[in-house]
């Protein structure tokens, strides 16, 4: 299908050369590093050595965290510290995705392993969508009763990565004897839930200090408060407890960030750090048997690996089948049923991707349409679209026209979306600003979800226009690639480059993956196409080569054959049976002609 792609603009970041080379002076390190770290704001040596050294230690206090002392109170009173049993039953709440399974994973563990009795709901993302709902309440409560001979418990219901605009049902919740901890990071709306206590660094008043935690980085503070309250109160002094060493969940919080694809700066990059390295080593059963399905090669995997190899088949269980089968794999103590639900696992993601491949192409379709209208955004719907795969949708047509993207099903009289925005574009304030048409929304500036009456699909489409041209720029519906230094590869190869680049690492929002430009234009050698439409090639330069490719480019082999390119690049490090080698990874090329 012919779509009208806008062309890439090539913009170089800018940097401070005088303060540059003063850092990389004072530490030794490449100028271009220092470029780079400049361009990402770090302008002090002493903030270039906390980046490029992070460790568990500069980790804030949970108990910086509104609400963590009433949270955890309320854990330790559910625990009998004197015998180490439940008192109360603990029910956990998590969402369907990533972030909400890993981090329901995480608490599951560790409160199971104080010896309290726990269970997870994870609703269902086609039947009962986002959120806390009232019928889920009362079949839990009613499970409890039934499990307790109708004896009264007081429950505790810890929602993850969910539950901060369900006002209602925590309302619901608590008039059926719950106890309530919302843990969140889902931006708050002007009136909080009625909770007994609520963990979201973007609640007025939290004084924690870092306010983009994922969802399973707030429930990981939860484990952290609680176990620093049972030690203040003595209660790993008693027999022979042993105080645990909360780093061994640090895989689930990698693997829930990087998904979340929350800023990979300040707490979020030493927890994932720090994760990474785990699951290198050490990771539950279940990362490890999807590891083995993706064929990984060895090493400290990259937010890459992570994120297009692990995270989108534990995503697949609620896009088209159950969420229950994603949260029993990052559970299990058995190797044999972890092997068998990733194999569940790899199925679903494939069902996953052909499901996403129809809607993205019909959707392609009408957004081209609204693209030849001179629309700042796209407001796309269908009754054939599937519920579950709106999202990743929505994010590629964001990308591929650089417009702020909100994609719908239409189902029963209501209409059920997915947004992604551009940066510069708050979505959830431009819903804000739509809400008499809304029936219910939420998310954050750059992802939200929505649900409205299919009557007010039109008027809502064009009320949401109307904000999004108020708040925009022509110069932010520019597609741009963002160029960071101006280097040959060459230049690249060298130990101490190596050594400082791969401390940058791991990449991810607020963390770019540095994009390179040939100073001048290049002859590549062996152009060839591969695959549907991918270009390969060698990159030489007097003793150095290096092999190149690219997604999408395989068009301009004929061109490339007789005449140089300047490339903008990125570099891969390709481990294949065992041997480690540099690639070049072409984001955009600019061939010369010279004929």
């Amino acid at each position: 299908m012919k779509t009208n792609i806008p062309e890439l603009i090539w913009r170089q970041r800018p940097w401070n050369e005088k303060n540059c080379r003063n850092i990389a002076k004072t530490l030794n390190m490449p100028l271009e590093i220092a470029a780079i770290l400049n361009q990402r704001g770090f302008t002090e040596p002493s903030e270039v050595e906390a980046f490029l050294r992070p460790v568990l230690a500069h980790l804030p206090s949970p108990m910086l965290m509104r609400g963590m002392l009433k949270a955890v109170e309320l854990l330790a009173d559910a625990l009998d510290i004197t015998c180490q049993k439940t008192r109360k039953p603990v029910i956990i709440y998590g969402d369907y995705d990533v972030d909400g399974i890993t981090g329901s994973a995480l608490l599951f563990h560790f409160l199971r392993s104080l010896g309290m009795q726990v269970e997870c709901y994870i609703p269902n993302r086609l039947t009962e969508g986002y959120g806390l709902h009232e019928e889920a309440i009362t079949l839990l409560h009613e499970r409890i009763q039934k499990h307790n001979n109708g004896q009264a418990t007081n429950p505790i219901l810890i929602t993850v990565d969910c539950g901060i605009t369900n006002n209602l049902e925590v309302i619901i919740a608590k008039k059926l004897g719950f106890s309530v901890i919302i843990t969140d990071h889902h931006q708050p709306q002007s009136l909080l839930p009625e909770a007994d206590a609520i963990l979201n660094p973007l609640q007025p008043e939290c004084r924690f200090p870092f306010k983009q935690l994922a969802g399973v980085g707030v429930a990981f503070y939860l484990a952290m408060g609680l176990r620093t309250h049972l030690k203040n109160v003595g209660y790993w002094a008693v027999d022979d407890r042993v105080l645990p060493n909360l780093k061994q969940y640090l895989d689930l919080v990698a693997l829930g960030t990087i998904s979340d694809m929350v800023p990979l700066l300040g707490p979020n990059r030493v927890m994932t750090m720090a994760g990474l390295e785990i699951i290198s080593r050490t990771p539950c059963l279940g990362i490890k048997a999807l590891m083995d399905k993706a064929e990984f090669e060895g090493g400290i995997p990259t937010t890459e690996d992570v994120a297009f190899k692990i995270c989108p088949k534990i995503n697949a269980a609620g896009r088209v089948g159950e969420p229950e089968i994603a949260f029993r794999l990052l559970i299990t103590q058995s190797m044999s049923e972890a092997i068998q639900l990733a194999t569940e696992l790899e199925d679903a993601n494939n069902s996953r991707k052909n499901i996403a491949n129809l809607v993205y192409e019909s959707a392609l379709a009408q957004a081209n349409s609204e693209i030849r209208k001179n629309k700042t955004s796209l407001v796309l719907g269908s009754a054939e679209w599937h519920l579950g795969v709106l999202g990743l949708v929505a994010t590629k047509i964001m990308k591929l026209y650089n417009r702020p993207t909100l994609i719908f099903r239409f189902e029963n009289g209501i209409a059920k979306g997915s947004g992604r925005s551009i940066i510069g574009i708050d979505l959830n304030e431009i819903l804000a600003s739509c809400k008499e048409y809304l029936i219910n929304y939420g998310g954050h500036k750059s992802a939200v979800g929505c649900t409205m009456l299919i009557a007010n699909y039109s008027k809502f489409a064009e009320k949401f226009e109307k904000e999004i041209q108020k708040n925009i720029k022509h110069a932010d519906l520019q597609t741009i690639l963002w160029i960071d230094f101006k280097i040959q590869p060459s230049e690249l190869n060298s130990v101490n480059f190596m050594k400082y680049y791969k401390m940058l690492q791991p990449f991810g929002i607020g963390n770019e993956e540095p994009v390179f430009i040939s100073p001048a234009a290049n002859k590549l050698v062996q152009p060839r196409q591969m695959g549907k439409n991918s270009l390969r090639f060698v990159w030489q330069e007097d003793n150095f080569s290096c092999s190149g490719y690219g997604f999408g480019l395989g068009d301009i082999v004929e061109s490339l054959k007789n005449n140089p390119a300047i490339i903008a690049y990125k570099l891969r490090n390709n481990v294949f049976r065992g041997v480690s080698r540099w690639e070049v990874k072409t984001e955009d090329i600019r061939v010369v002609l010279t004929d």
